[in-house]
């Protein structure tokens, strides 16, 4: 060994700067290969046949969990030569060197971080399946013990390792362990010896194919002597006086894989283990309820354990494999799951995610056209030879990164525990990697090499090129839809901009009173919907704001500025109706061909707003979503009702209404100590509590028991899948309808120019396709599902607010239902990092639509882990949306590999444009047709066909002719 005087500026390393981000680093890693002593080409027990790049997966998962692992080399140590050729091996950290570089033992596990959607669950139930029978080895806390016991042979036999074993546990040892010996017999009989055998050296002697041909007499004997050894239990505080030294623990070996799956998952993971297992593969379910069997049992009669909850009898057996699904919330040290991997006894640790940390993407989402599949493939052999180029300015490494790092090292260090981390004080991942990387102002020489081969010894992932040599992946056609606003919609727009403008000029833009001083972090505020933008008092006081910027001399761009927001003001205070929706959180539809006394008494605005139309115009005319399905309710349940009961029958839905008011508020004046609500805040409780109605629970579960059977026939019994076609909604159509009133009556254009395109779509693919609805928002997905009511379209919406065991109902309903066409989702459910309700692979799904821009790349890959032909993302033009996705396409596309870490909330150029605030004219807009009948009258040979009056324009893509399509679409008539 010699050693190197240590420094930032060592001339070895200078030759070349390394500016790969994490992202990068992660994306590049080589491809795994087969290992040629353990080759994958025909699993038994698989109904499924795997491609080349998935044995090629296994292969190299089995090389990782081999018995006696070979050891690696170091990965903190570099290759390097001198001055004068001479190879060795240095660590950065310390600088260290050696001629040879030293070797440590290889983790029996690791991370699966292959792409998504390339197969991981079928990945890992190969590798149970190829290792159905083996036994984990015994940990290794007693010594001078014998390789693993069964009752039989620790009573019975005379060999000299159990005669040892025998003798060392008969002094100090408890009653329980001295009642199981017994005087040895001068020879162990051949029954004796092979049931020994059999349940010690299991692997390749497939005795589950002959337990049937077995005699009775026999099979017991079998199923009971369970191999087994003693652990030494961990040291105790003692703090009694009489403390008595409980002895080893029974640690009982199984074969067995423990699988811990989200909730939501767990009718998935059932599902696949049906599709890609044959029968041979015994399974235990394990849920929070479940009353699990004996150790014995659980040892020795399953081969995979799918828990969801940290039960006492998992803790007496010495598992052979532990795997993660979305494995990623390992990442976090607080959470119940790393400490229950650490109190397990498991031989083999597997995490298993697409998304290990929030930047680590394998797609490159976000980079433009590059979203499905890169520009162009590296050369073998340098995967990073475009990224590091001379004389470049080194890039600094952020928060972000420390944070993607930290992630990384509890996943290493506190779940899987690599004996090279995880021993000692477990401090030197954070020395000889977070530390080199974080260093100011530029990494250290060498430090992103070390942390690339840290990250090769513990992952194993395919490039996206090496996939498609195999399959072609599913195109993707991302899609920007580019919207306009109502007109409503943009009076409440242009008083929000108002609000931001008068705080601008007023403040002077310094000052902690001005929103977006430096001091201040946060973007967005909260405004009271129940002041209506606080125009009132904006317009009150906008001879005084006028005066006062006057006296200051202003500029004559922001007094200017200021007119333009006091008069879109003036707009939204004189307009009545708009006055009016303030006081409803609910999406309005326009109607036409209804009658004036039937709108006036069903409206929900004042009475002198809804009679202004006649002096107006009749396309003033707006009801809700929710009255107007209540309304088409009535008048199906009694098609020949008169127009005086249509009228009269408001009364009982505004008699509901506000008993359904009261019960909440009185609900949520006891739960938030009567605390002042908004409207907005009583329909967000109204959200939560009414998510799912009892009626829709129970087609729910009958659609679900339906699809169930379904897929058990399905896989079972090899039967063909359901046939392709078109779906039809059932719709009530009966002809009693055609006498009705509001036989003509036809619902026009929203409040809300992003629900109108999204019934506009639904309706015209929904026969044919599926769809996945994301928002950020909670109730922006009630206005989609009442949107849908109205159109009779079934749908799902899932909330956190429905009890665990119906929300895993939802997704195998959906996957199998004809019924159910929309899946409706807040994004975070869709996304990476919650252990709950998350993580959804909802394959069924051809089409989905993001209600708001997305701007964490990570958030917005996982919840399309799907096969979707095409995504759109909906934006609002010349708003902060628009910005959102022009920004974030220039970042995938920019060289800066700094921006591309930034958060929303810190991006300098999402700041500036709210903080400088433009007004959107209200005569400007244009909107998607919107016109369908309220109701479905038999064979309406009247009714218009949807139209989509969008274009189209399709942007040239470069690169080779597999690459998905970029596609805006605008939305002008």
């Amino acid at each position: 060994m010699s050693s190197i005087s240590s420094g930032s500026d060592a001339p070895m390393l200078d030759a070349k700067i390394d500016n790969r981000t994490l992202a990068e680093i992660f994306r590049d890693l080589p491809s795994p290969k087969a290992s040629a002593k353990y080759p994958v080409n025909c699993t038994q027990g698989m109904r499924t046949s795997l491609y080349p790049y998935q044995r090629e997966t296994v292969s190299a998962m089995l090389a990782r969990e081999a018995e006696s692992p070979a050891t690696i080399n170091d990965p903190l140590f570099i290759p390097m030569k001198g001055m004068d050729g001479t190879s060795f091996y240095l660590q950065p950290s310390t600088m260290e060197s050696w001629q040879e570089c030293p070797q440590v033992a290889q983790s029996r596990g690791g991370i699966l971080c292959e792409e998504l959607g390339t197969g991981k669950t079928v990945i890992v139930l190969s590798l149970i399946v190829a290792t159905l029978d083996q036994l984990p080895e015994p940990k290794t806390s007693v010594p001078n013990i014998c390789p693993p016991l069964t009752p039989l042979a620790f009573r019975h036999f005379p060999n000299v390792e159990f005669a040892a074993a025998r003798e060392h546990f008969a002094r100090g040892c408890s009653t329980r362990v001295r009642l199981e010996q017994q005087e040895p017999r001068q020879i162990a009989s051949l029954v004796e010896t092979l049931l020994h055998y059999c349940k010690v050296h299991p692997e390749n002697l497939d005795i589950r194919s002959h337990i049937e041909s077995l005699k009775r007499r026999l099979r017991e004997p079998l199923r009971l002597n369970v191999a087994y050894y003693y652990e030494s239990m961990p040291e105790l505080v003692r703090t009694r006086r009489n403390y008595t030294d409980p002895g080893p623990r029974k640690m009982y070996l199984s074969p067995a894989t423990l699988v811990v799956v989200p909730v939501n998952l767990f009718l998935q993971w059932r599902n696949e283990i049906m599709k890609h297992c044959h029968d041979t593969l015994r399974v235990l379910e394990v849920k929070t309820d479940t009353v699990l069997p004996g150790a014995v049992d659980l040892a020795s009669n399953y081969d995979c354990k799918v828990p969801s909850a940290t039960v006492t009898p998992l803790l007496q057996v010495r598992w052979k494999r532990l795997v993660i699904d979305e494995g990623h919330v390992s990442a976090s040290i607080v959470t119940n799951l790393t400490p229950f991997a650490k109190i397990l006894s498991v031989e083999r640790k597997w995490i298993v995610t697409g998304t290990p940390t929030t930047n680590l993407l394998g797609l490159q989402f976000g980079g433009g056209s590059e979203l499905q599949y890169p520009e162009s493939p590296v050369a073998e052999g340098s995967p990073a030879a475009d990224a590091i180029e001379p004389n470049l300015v080194v890039r600094t490494w952020t928060r972000d990164d420390r944070e993607d790092l930290r992630k990384l090292s509890n996943m290493i260090v506190h779940f899987l525990e690599v004996p090279q981390f995880a021993a000692g004080a477990k401090t030197l991942f954070n020395k000889a990697i977070i530390q080199p990387l974080m260093a100011n102002p530029r990494p250290r020489p060498g430090a992103i090499e070390v942390l690339e081969q840290v990250m090769s010894s513990v992952m194993i992932r395919h490039r996206i090129i090496d996939v498609e040599e195999d399959v072609l992946l599913p195109l993707l056609h991302q899609k920007t839809i580019l919207l306009d606003l109502d007109q409503y919609a943009i009076k409440s727009y242009n008083a929000l901009q108002a609000g931001i403008v008068i705080n601008a000029v007023d403040s002077e833009r310094t000052g902690q009173d001005y929103l977006f001083h430096p001091s201040l972090r946060v973007m967005f505020w909260h405004v009271d919907d129940e002041k209506c933008y606080n125009v009132n008092e904006i317009a009150n006081g906008s001879k005084e704001f006028l005066q006062n910027a006057r006296h200051r001399n202003i500029s004559e761009e922001d007094l200017i500025l200021l007119q333009q927001a006091i008069s879109c003001v003036y707009s939204a205070v004189h307009d009545p109706t708009w006055r009016a929706m303030q006081n409803h959180v609910s999406v309005f539809h326009r109607v036409h061909n209804i009658l004036s006394n039937v709108y006036e008494a069903w409206s929900s605005l004042p009475a002198r707003v809804t009679r202004r139309y006649r002096r107006v115009s009749r396309s003033d005319q707006v009801l809700s979503s929710e009255r107007l399905t209540k309304l088409r309710s009535f008048v199906t349940r009694q098609p020949l009702a008169d127009m005086t009961r249509i009228v009269l029958a408001v009364r009982d839905v505004m008699d509901e209404e506000e008993a359904r008011l009261h019960s909440e508020q009185e609900l949520i004046q006891r739960k938030t100590k009567k605390r002042k609500q908004t409207n907005k805040h009583r329909k967000e409780q109204e959200v939560a509590q009414h998510a799912v109605a009892p009626e829709k629970r129970d087609e729910v579960q009958r659609e679900f028991v339906a699809g169930q059977k379904w897929l058990l026939a399905l896989f079972q019994n090899e039967m063909p899948g359901r046939a392709a076609g078109v779906h039809r909604q059932p719709s009530i159509t009966s002809r009693l309808l055609s006498l009705s009133p509001l036989a003509g009556v036809r619902i026009g254009k929203s409040t809300s120019s992003k629900l109108d395109f999204i019934l506009n779509e639904v309706l015209q693919h929904s026969p044919t396709e599926k769809f996945l609805i994301f928002s950020n928002s909670p109730l922006t997905l009630k206005f989609v599902a009442e949107g849908l009511e109205l159109v009779q379209i079934k749908h799902i919406r899932f909330t956190t607010m429905d009890k665990p065991k119906l929300r895993e109902q939802f997704v195998t309903t959906f996957e199998t239902s004809a019924l159910y066409r929309v899946f409706l989702m807040e994004l975070k459910h869709g996304a990476r990092g919650l252990y709950g309700p998350a993580f959804m692979n909802l394959i069924s799904a051809s089409r989905v639509i993001f209600c708001e821009p997305v701007w964490q790349a990570d958030v917005e890959i996982q919840a399309i882990k799907t096969r979707p032909v095409t995504v759109q993302t909906l934006a609002i033009r010349s708003t902060w949306e628009e910005a959102i996705v022009t920004r974030r396409e220039a970042l995938g596309k920019s060289k800066d590999n700094d921006a591309k870490q930034t958060r929303l909330i810190e991006d300098r150029g999402i700041r500036d444009f709210i903080a400088n605030p433009t007004f959107l004219k209200e005569k400007a807009a244009t909107r998607l047709n919107f016109n369908v009948p309220l109701l479905r009258i038999g064979q309406d040979q009247n009714e218009d066909e949807e139209q989509d009056d969008a274009v189209a324009i399709q942007l040239p893509a470069e690169g080779p002719a597999f690459k998905k399509r970029r596609v805006v679409k605008f939305t002008d008539e």
